[in-house]
């Protein structure tokens, strides 16, 4: 196949979608048959929703009405278009472009040889960490509107392993030694999943005189300190920051978020987003939805880049045709 035109037909021959939500980090809470039952990785929820039919491989999530087969969901896990879907798909199969593959470890191991009851391959292992090296990690943080020196602090270059394959991502620690990973193909977290708690200020206050800005993703996060550092912040600094990782830790941390004197919201302006955001709102008088001030975008991250791309085009030349004679 590697020689092959790669599509989503040969790609679904090979990936079973309840595996690849597992690679993601996600598992069932409940099977019946050829039935699997997940708490919707697409938004937060109490009780099981998301259904996956492993035999026909479709899904369909009653929380909002949204389904179908595995392109249908990486498109919407993973905000992209089809052919994003498909490029991520190489990234899984490890079927790599040739100027990816200079950059990314090689595994002869296909994903049919693999063992599928080893919990090894079931799950993303973390293999190593260390500062950020390679060069095309250091192209994604810029292409995601962070500077270098901003994204080091916070992130790691990390190893991890696949369904028997080795990969690098940058890394965002949580609170409990499980890792956010990022590159320009692939999004996903290692177990245990879990939120993370940011403290701005050397000198803690007593919560109840602190301020608390929250944040879906570190990316997001990222984007609000670049603002902040280039004096372009439009909200009051916070003295700590809790990125979430995942909506499904919003209501696990509510007795965090209304313990602050004051708590700035900066959820993703997508519907999920925005109904965390209403849900949210009642908790607390202290609590603001800041969404408004990136109106329009996806998410802070995409308010970001569309500001370095105006300042940007503010400074490049102007083409001129030149004196006719």
């Amino acid at each position: 196949m590697q020689n092959e035109r790669f599509n989503f037909n040969s790609a679904k021959q090979q990936i079973d979608i309840v595996d690849y939500l597992n690679s993601l980090g996600y598992q069932p809470t409940k099977q019946n048959g050829s039935e699997y039952w997940y708490l919707s990785p697409l938004h937060e929820e109490h009780t099981a929703s998301f259904k996956i039919d492993r035999d026909k491989q479709i899904w369909f999530d009653h929380g909002n009405g949204q389904g179908g087969d595995l392109i249908d969901f990486i498109k919407v896990f993973h905000h992209c278009d089809f052919k994003e879907a498909l490029v991520t798909l190489k990234e899984y199969l490890n079927i790599q472009e040739p100027k990816i593959m200079a950059t990314q470890p090689q595994n002869s191991l296909r994903k049919d040889d693999i063992d599928k009851d080893s919990d090894n391959n079931k799950h993303i292992q973390i293999i190593a960490e260390r500062p950020i090296q390679k060069l095309y990690l250091k192209q994604y943080i810029q292409s995601r509107g962070i500077s270098f020196s901003l994204a080091e602090r916070y992130l790691k270059e990390v190893d991890y392993s696949l369904y028997g394959k080795t990969y690098s991502a940058l890394g965002f620690p949580n609170d409990v030694r499980g890792y956010e990973l990022r590159n320009k193909y692939f999004k996903g977290s290692s177990m245990p999943k879990a939120p993370t708690i940011i403290l701005l200020n050397g000198e803690q206050k007593p919560i109840p005189e602190q301020k608390l800005a929250v944040f879906e993703g570190f990316f997001s996060m990222l984007s609000f300190l670049e603002l902040l550092e280039k004096g372009k912040l439009f909200a009051e600094k916070p003295d700590n920051i809790l990125v979430l990782n995942s909506l499904s830790f919003l209501n696990k941390s509510k007795d965090l978020i209304t313990a602050y004197e004051h708590t700035d919201l900066y959820l993703d302006g997508d519907a999920a987003g925005k109904k965390a955001t209403e849900q949210t709102i009642p908790w607390s008088e202290n609590i603001i939805d800041r969404s408004y001030l990136y109106e329009g975008f996806k998410d802070l991250n995409a308010y970001l880049c569309q500001q370095k791309l105006q300042q940007k085009e503010s400074f490049e030349p102007v083409k001129t045709q030149g004196l006719r004679h």
